[in-house]
């Protein structure tokens, strides 16, 4: 599973079953809109704490500490993360 996806399902409190089913609720047509919006919120918020523009592009170090600023964690021993995705 996505680390980031795993981090909103988290953040909402929820596990990625249930936040999918949720999110197909709340926008129909568009499953994945609450976790793009989210992401979109997170990292604005990432760049504005560290003085980087909008269309500044990050390093791999800024993703990185993204990732830890929002909890995602790769468990995958080989660090491939694999994206599967949710039925619909």
């Amino acid at each position: 599973m996505n680390p980031r996806y795993a981090a909103y399902c988290s953040a909402q409190g929820r596990t990625p079953e249930a936040q999918h089913e949720h999110d197909r609720e709340r926008w129909k047509g568009g499953s994945m809109t609450g976790f793009i919006l989210w992401m979109h919120e997170q990292l604005g918020a990432y760049r504005a704490a560290h003085g980087l523009g909008r269309w500044e592009p990050l390093s791999p170090s800024d993703h990185a500490a993204f990732d830890a600023m929002i909890g995602a964690r790769d468990n995958s021993p080989d660090g491939i993360v694999e994206i599967t995705a949710v039925a619909a």
